[in-house]
């Protein structure tokens, strides 16, 4: 068993609003955190290999409000982190925890 490597995650943030279904959630999620890690792959192979190596520790948040998740968004792109975004899903990362705690440190688990 791997043991998981808490330093380096990938974070998953949902719009909440218009209810979705637990499959469909489930089928965002999953195609937003490989396409992230995807882009991590190219622009961010360190921390790509390190998440790979480090147990793919994944978190997925609820954000309230589209303000805040334009906000997160933004912090994101100008960070130059590797993400990706589905049907009110924005996947941060891998990324190095404490950078993606700053952006994401205020929004509560799914």
């Amino acid at each position: 068993m791997v043991e998981v490597d808490p330093s380096i995650k990938q974070v998953a943030i949902m719009l909440q609003g218009e209810p979705m279904t637990k499959q469909k959630l489930c089928v965002e999620c999953a195609t937003a955190f490989l396409n992230s890690y995807r882009k991590a792959k190219d622009t961010h192979k360190g921390w790509a290999e390190k998440w790979i190596n480090g147990g793919y520790m994944k978190i997925v948040l609820k954000c309230k409000d589209p303000e805040t998740y334009a906000e997160i968004f933004d912090k994101t792109v100008t960070k130059h982190l590797p993400f990706a975004t589905a049907d009110r899903i924005l996947v941060i990362g891998p990324a190095p925890s404490e950078v993606i705690d700053e952006i994401t440190g205020d929004l509560k688990l799914l």
